[in-house]
């Protein structure tokens, strides 16, 4: 298992008070963060790039990239988030916990500081 499930806040940056908990994964296999669509319009999140990919099917696809602040605890940082769908997973990415100073313990199941 390359993943545990945690729960963030996403914000919209400019508008911190549109927040929203999610459940993500915590995948150290992937390198970006994923939300879903439902996500990033109900908080306000506005393009700021696109991202191509190749799915683990093989399969390319490009999706919209957002800023977000994605806070975990008292830790929180702004960054690049990738706009997903069906069949992506909704993840956070090894750059976001990172940055957020976090890493992946497979033995308790969690994310523990790095």
């Amino acid at each position: 298992m390359s993943f545990v499930n945690v729960e963030v806040l996403i914000s919209n940056p400019e508008r911190p008070e549109r927040n929203r908990k999610v459940v993500l994964e915590a995948d150290g296999s992937f390198i970006y963060t994923i939300i879903p669509p439902s996500v990033a319009r109900e908080l306000g999140l506005q393009a700021v790039g696109e991202r191509g990919l190749t799915l683990p099917t093989g399969a390319h696809c490009t999706l919209k990239v957002v800023r977000a602040l994605i806070r975990y605890g008292e830790r929180e940082v702004e960054d690049d988030v990738i706009v997903g769908g069906t069949p992506c997973r909704n993840i956070l990415g090894a750059e976001t916990l990172r940055k957020l100073g976090l890493k992946i313990d497979f033995e308790e199941g969690r994310v523990v500081e790095a």
